[in-house]
């Protein structure tokens, strides 16, 4: 599972469009409560984008089972595949969930006006947050709305 958390947007209702793959915070693995506003990221690393933080190394590396971002424990049976497994000779990795943040802010001229996010790559079944709010992404093209 991917999410992302959002606040506000420097996207601008003229038409222009501006491009966010700078300066987003990352962290690899389950957040708790990190889709609220006042979450303390502080310590994620920053990360620009595009990335893909399912082909990372695991963080545990152990010899004849880990090999970067496969493992052998994806093979195992039916119970693992849901994880993202398929098998170490078809090249899945594991899956599991990461946390990608931006903070942006709308300016006050442009409060009430119609913005849109898009987010190109992003996994489908992902989820992203604006303010607190979760939208769930089942295709690429799924409109965020209030």
């Amino acid at each position: 599972m991917h999410s992302f958390f959002c606040r506000g947007s420097e996207v601008v209702a003229s038409g222009r469009k501006i491009n966010f793959d700078k300066g987003w915070k990352f962290h690899p693995g389950s957040a708790p409560n990190a889709e609220q506003p006042e979450y303390n990221d502080s310590k994620w690393r920053i990360q620009d984008l595009p990335h893909d933080w399912s082909v990372e190394p695991l963080p545990a590396q152990k010899e004849g089972i880990t090999t970067g971002p496969f493992s052998r424990m994806s093979e195992a049976g039916d119970d693992t595949r849901s994880m993202g497994g398929g098998g170490w000779d078809v090249g899945h990795t594991l899956g599991g969930e990461g946390w990608y943040r931006k903070v942006f802010t709308i300016p006050k001229e442009e409060a009430g006006k119609r913005f849109s996010l898009y987010f190109e790559g992003v996994h489908s079944q992902s989820e992203v947050w604006i303010n607190g709010k979760k939208y769930i992404i089942t295709r690429m093209d799924t409109p965020l709305t209030k």
